[in-house]
């Protein structure tokens, strides 16, 4: 009997402790913690001529996997002032993880990354699938990740879905998809300058955003 008691009470505990530590939509915009995991590449296509930022001259996406999907992300964790999370996303505390997402990165198939034309839209299911793979274990809390659908050269407009979700389950809480024109000199500033843009446009909508959500 003592067994079986002692058995109910562990149970409650456990259900009690993931109750806490699940986030829910409006810790989105209501808590003031987040962790940042960075500029997820691994379902992004590169749509256009990208030779020019070679030093060989020849399209590669081996280039742009090997050297900017890292140099991309340094940008934004380097240049706190400009990438304000805080202001942005209105938060108080703002860790950042990179670990999850520069795993996915580098194992991202250079081969098929450079396409002729914009993908189609990610759905949320492939995003929720992509946010499932982060290797979250012994993490908690609420999680923010952009997840980059396309840099197309084409249509001069990088697509980027504005992710949270919550790190304990890897559920996505809320993402939005943008789309940005890219500014500034060279691959690096050009494309990074959309994540920026990004932030901006979140900071925008962010009224919006929590009134469909319906979170007061």
């Amino acid at each position: 009997m003592k067994a079986i008691k002692l058995l109910l009470l562990t149970f409650v505990i456990v259900i009690s402790v993931k109750s806490v530590s699940a986030q829910s939509v409006q810790d989105v915009f209501n808590k003031k913690e987040m962790t940042w995991y960075g500029l997820d590449f691994s379902m992004a296509k590169f749509a256009g001529d990208f030779s020019q930022f070679n030093t060989t001259g020849v399209q590669t996406g081996s280039q742009i996997r090997d050297v900017y999907f890292r140099s991309w992300n340094n940008v934004v964790i380097s240049e706190k002032e400009k990438y304000n999370f805080q202001v942005f996303f209105k938060k108080e505390s703002v860790l950042v993880d990179l670990s999850s997402v520069d795993v996915l990165n580098n194992k991202v198939n250079s081969d098929s990354i450079i396409a002729l034309a914009a993908p189609k839209p990610l759905s949320e299911a492939k995003i929720q699938e992509e946010v499932s793979k982060y290797d979250n274990k012994g993490k908690s809390g609420m999680g923010l990740v952009f997840i980059i659908e396309s840099f197309d050269k084409i249509s001069g407009l990088g697509t980027i879905h504005v992710t949270f979700f919550d790190i304990v389950s890897g559920k996505v809480l809320l993402t939005k998809r943008l789309q940005m024109q890219p500014k500034g000199f060279g691959l690096r500033n050009y494309w990074v300058s959309t994540a920026y843009a990004a932030m901006v446009q979140s900071k925008d909508k962010w009224k919006t955003w929590k009134k469909e959500a319906g979170v007061k």
